[in-house]
Parts: structure tokens; C-alpha cells; sequence
């Protein structure tokens, strides 16, 4: 397959815990878990957006990943963990999530750590309220 065809694992949005370093193949899977804590609006109204979250993520991928110099076929995993929160209000969200490898195949970059950090606004919700000061 093409570059652009393959399934690439190991960023924010597969297996977290990776940055510089993710496997791709023509064919594979990952896998996320999350444990959540939300809606600490019982300790306070405006802790009303807030989540709390763990998170264990596994990715595999075979056929072109990790090449075997014998078969020119290889195969390559990853698994992470993660540990943030988010908090979203009537027009945005924001995210920061702490993350680390716990394995990786040989060939993937070893980093210590990765902080991911995103942040969102939905615009029509913005024009919504925009509107209302106007009326």
C-alpha cells in the first residue's frame, strides 16, 4: 500500500504515548481504554465541564512494519498510558493529557514522556451567544 493507505499507531488520537516514534503496516488495529471521573458539580457549579481520566492503549500492525530482512514483512506493537483531564464549557473545550510508553517494538523512537495539550471552540455556539448580547 501506499504511505498514505497504511494504518500509522502511536499519537494523540491511537496509542498515546508516542510523538516521534509510531508503526505503520498495510494492515493492524489499536485499541483505547478510558476510565473516567466527571460531573463535579456537587463540589462546585462551575467544576460542571471538568473529566478526569486514566488510560491504557495497545496498537499492532503488520506487513511493511518494522521490516524483517529475510521476508521484507515485519510487525510492530505499542502500548501506552495516559493520565489528564479536560474541561468543557458553552464554547470551547480544553485538554492536557500526560502520557508514557510502557512498550515498544524496536524500531519506534523511546521517549520519556509526551504532554499533549488541545484546545476547541465550536463557533456556532459563539455566534449564538453573540447574537443574544446584540438583542
Amino acid at each position: 500500500l501506499y504511505s498514505s493507505e497504511k494504518i500509522s499507531i502511536g499519537d494523540m488520537n491511537t496509542v498515546r504515548g508516542f510523538k516521534n516514534g509510531s508503526i505503520s503496516g498495510d494492515r493492524g488495529f489499536y485499541i483505547r481504554n478510558d476510565l473516567s471521573v466527571f460531573d463535579f458539580s456537587r463540589l462546585q457549579e462551575n467544576l460542571r465541564g471538568l473529566k478526569l481520566f486514566i488510560a491504557y492503549d495497545y496498537g499492532y500492525a503488520i506487513e511493511r512494519c518494522g521490516l524483517d530482512e529475510n521476508t521484507r514483512t515485519g510487525e510492530g506493537s505499542v502500548m501506552g498510558w495516559a493520565a489528564g483531564l479536560s474541561y468543557s464549557a458553552g464554547i470551547g473545550n480544553i485538554s492536557i493529557t500526560y502520557a508514557r510508553q510502557l512498550f515498544s517494538s524496536w524500531f519506534v523512537n523511546e521517549e520519556d514522556y509526551v504532554v499533549y495539550f488541545s484546545a476547541s471552540t465550536n463557533l456556532n455556539r459563539l455566534y449564538d451567544e453573540g447574537t443574544k448580547a446584540f438583542n
